[in-house]
C-alpha cells in the first residue's frame, strides 16, 4: 500500500476558509438564502478562531488581575504573550474534544455567548463563577435575577456574544472525508498541545512562582473555572438519591419549667461594619439599640459567600471546614433534630427559598402576596410577622420560629425599603453599581439596614407582648456579607479562600426577654470572642436543653443557661 507525506497544501485545504463544495456558479446547492452568503471554512478552523475570541474577549476580568501583578513593561511583554497563547491552546484543545460537525455551529455559539455573560459579570462586578455562585443561580427566582438585567449588560452580550454567535451561524463548514477531518483534529490538537507546552517551558520559571504565588487569579479563566464549577455542581449527589441520614438518634430533652418561644431572624446579605451597634459611625441601628437585654456579637464569620452554602451549613452540626453540601442535602439539620424532640418549628421565607433547609417543617412562602399582607413594589420582610400572634396562640410548649429575609439582597439595593426608610442620601438606584458613587451606593445599602433595623424592633415588640408566658429570645444572624465596591468589588459568592472580609463578617445579635434562663452576666464579655455560624445550631440546641452523648460541642456557645443541667455543654 502506497503511502503520500502530507503536504503543507493539504494542511491548507483542510483549515482552509475556502471551500470546495459550490457549484459552477460560486452558490452552495441546498442552502437557505440567508446562508449563502459568508465564508465556508473548515470546521477545526472554525474552532481555532472561536477559541482564541474567547482566549482575548472573554478574559478580560482575568487579564486585568493578571496586569495588576504583572504590568506591561520589557520585562513582562513575552510572558503576558505567553498567557494568551497557553489560554488559546487550551481552549483549542477543549474544542476540539467536544465540538462535532453535527453540534458545532450551536455549541460554539453557545460557548460565545455563555463567555460573554460571565465575562460582563466578572467585569462589572468582580465575582468569580464557583460552584457556591453556581449554585445560587440555579436557587434565584426569576424576580432576583432580573434585578442583574440591565441595558449595560443587554449591549454588552449583544455586541460581543450574539454578533459573533451570528457570524459562527452564518459560516458554511467545509465537508472533508472522515479521514481528512480526523486528520485535521489531530493537527489541531497537536499543535495547541505544542502551544501550551512551548509557553510552560519557555516561562516555567514565571509560571511556578504565578501558579503557587497568584491561585486565586485562576478563577477569573473562563471557561475553564466556571466549567470546571458547574460540573462539579452537576455531579452533586442531591437528596433525591439517597435515604434522608439521620442525626443525634439519642438526643433528648430536659425542659424548663417556661416554656421557650424563639424567633430565629435569618438577614440577607449583610455586613457587621455597617451596624451601628458594632460602632459603625452612621445611626443605622436607631430602634435596636434602645431595647435592653440586647447583645451584639461583633466578631462573627459565615460559613460561605453565597446563601446556598451559608443556610444549610449554619443549621448543620458539621463544622464548616467539614461540611459538604452534598452531604448536607440529604442528611438531618438542626431542625430535624428540634422537631423529633417536639419542638413547634415554623419557617416563615420571604427571600426565594430556605436552600433545602425546611423540606421537612412547616414552611410559609411570603413572598406571596396572597399571605404577606406588606406588598408594594415588593413584599417586604415586616409581612412576615402578620398572624404570628395567632401561631402562637393556637400553640402550647416550646416553639422555634424561623424568619428568613429579603433583607439587604443587591444590587438593588434601594428597592428593599419602602421610600419612608430613605436615611440616607442621594441613594443609588441602578442595578450597574460602577455607574454610582461608591457614597450613593453605601446610601442605599444603609437605608436597607435601617428597614432591617425596624423589622427587628418589631419583632422584639412582638415577643414581649408573650414574656409572661414565656422564655422569650430572638437571635439575628446574617447569611453573609457584600462588597461594596471596595478593590472594584461588588455583591457577593467569591470563592471563601480570596473572598474579602466584607464578604464573610456578619452582624449577629441576641435579645432576651424579662424571664430568660440565659446567663446574662458574661454576654458583654464574649461579644467580641471569634464566633461563626457554627455556633448558631448548637446555640439552638442549648436553648432547647437538647442532650446526646453523640454530640460534639462547638468550642464556645452564644447562650448558656443558668442550670447547666439544661444546657447542651458546659462550654465557658
Amino acid at each position: 500500500m502506497n503511502s503520500k507525506p502530507i503536504s503543507a497544501k493539504f494542511v491548507r485545504r483542510l483549515l482552509s476558509p475556502v471551500g470546495d463544495s459550490r457549484n459552477a456558479s460560486g452558490s452552495t446547492p441546498g442552502l437557505p438564502d440567508y446562508q449563502k452568503s459568508g465564508i465556508t471554512m473548515g470546521l477545526y478552523a472554525l474552532i481555532v478562531v472561536s477559541s482564541l475570541y474567547i482566549s482575548l474577549i472573554c478574559n478580560a476580568a482575568f487579564y486585568n488581575h493578571l496586569l495588576a501583578i504583572y504590568p506591561l513593561n520589557g520585562e513582562n511583554t513575552l510572558f503576558l504573550g505567553s498567557t494568551v497563547a497557553l489560554s488559546w491552546g487550551l481552549n483549542s484543545l477543549l474544542l476540539s474534544a467536544i465540538v462535532w460537525r453535527f453540534n458545532a455551529k450551536a455549541l460554539l455559539a453557545f460557548m460565545v455567548v455563555a463567555c460573554v455573560a460571565i465575562s460582563y459579570f466578572s467585569l462589572s462586578y468582580g465575582v468569580v463563577f464557583n460552584d457556591e455562585l453556581i449554585a445560587s443561580i440555579l436557587q434565584t427566582d426569576s424576580k432576583e435575577a432580573l434585578e442583574l438585567v440591565n441595558a449595560q449588560l443587554i449591549v454588552f452580550v449583544a455586541v460581543f456574544g450574539l454578533i459573533p454567535a451570528a457570524a459562527i451561524y452564518r459560516v458554511r463548514i467545509k465537508s472533508s472525508p472522515w479521514k481528512a477531518s480526523l486528520m485535521a483534529r489531530c493537527i489541531t490538537i497537536v499543535a495547541s498541545l505544542g502551544m501550551v507546552a512551548v509557553s510552560l517551558f519557555v516561562f516555567s520559571d514565571r509560571y511556578a512562582i504565578f501558579f503557587r504565588e497568584h491561585k486565586e487569579v485562576r478563577y477569573y479563566q473562563i471557561p475553564f473555572y466556571p466549567l470546571y464549577s458547574a460540573i462539579k455542581v452537576a455531579g452533586s449527589t442531591e437528596a433525591g438519591d439517597h435515604e434522608l441520614q439521620p442525626i443525634l438518634e439519642d438526643a433528648h430533652r430536659i425542659r424548663g419549667t417556661i416554656p421557650k418561644l424563639v424567633v430565629l431572624v435569618v438577614g440577607e446579605t449583610v455586613r457587621s461594619d455597617h451596624f451601628s451597634l458594632n460602632g459603625y459611625h452612621r445611626p443605622t441601628n436607631p430602634r435596636t439599640s434602645k431595647a435592653e437585654n440586647l447583645y451584639s456579637y461583633d466578631n462573627v464569620t459565615s460559613c460561605a459567600t453565597s446563601t446556598a452554602y451559608s443556610l444549610p451549613c449554619m443549621f448543620s452540626i458539621t463544622p464548616r471546614q467539614e461540611f459538604d453540601r452534598a452531604e448536607a442535602a440529604y442528611t438531618e439539620n438542626v431542625l430535624d433534630v428540634l422537631q423529633r424532640l417536639k419542638v413547634s418549628v415554623l419557617w416563615r421565607d420571604n427571600n426565594s427559598d430556605s436552600k433545602g433547609v425546611a423540606l421537612r417543617v412547616p414552611y410559609e412562602d411570603y413572598r406571596n402576596p396572597d399571605n404577606n399582607p406588606a406588598c408594594d413594589t415588593e413584599c417586604r420582610d415586616i409581612g412576615m410577622l402578620s398572624g404570628l400572634p395567632d401561631y402562637i396562640d393556637s400553640r402550647e410548649g416550646d416553639m422555634l420560629i424561623v424568619l428568613h429575609q429579603m433583607g439587604n439582597h443587591g444590587p438593588a439595593y434601594a428597592r428593599r425599603y419602602p421610600a419612608t426608610f430613605q436615611g440616607f442620601a442621594p441613594a443609588c438606584n441602578n442595578t450597574e453599581l460602577a455607574k454610582c458613587s461608591h457614597e450613593e451606593i453605601q446610601n442605599a445599602y444603609d437605608s436597607s439596614i435601617l428597614y432591617t433595623d425596624y423589622f427587628l424592633a418589631e419583632t422584639i415588640g412582638l415577643l414581649k407582648q408573650y414574656q409572661d408566658r414565656y422564655d422569650t429570645t430572638l437571635i439575628y444572624v446574617g447569611d453573609h456579607g457584600e462588597s461594596l465596591g471596595e478593590n472594584g468589588v461588588y455583591l457577593h459568592g467569591l470563592p471563601f479562600a480570596i473572598a474579602p472580609k466584607e464578604q464573610k463578617h456578619i452582624p449577629l445579635i441576641v435579645w432576651l426577654g424579662d424571664r430568660s434562663a440565659a446567663d446574662m452576666r458574661n454576654f458583654d464579655a464574649r461579644r467580641s470572642l471569634p464566633f461563626s455560624h457554627d455556633e448558631v445550631s448548637f446555640t439552638l440546641l442549648d436553648m432547647f436543653g437538647v442532650k446526646s452523648d453523640t454530640l460534639v460541642s462547638a468550642s464556645k456557645l452564644l447562650y448558656k443557661t443558668l442550670d447547666n443541667n439544661t444546657s447542651v455543654a458546659n462550654a465557658f
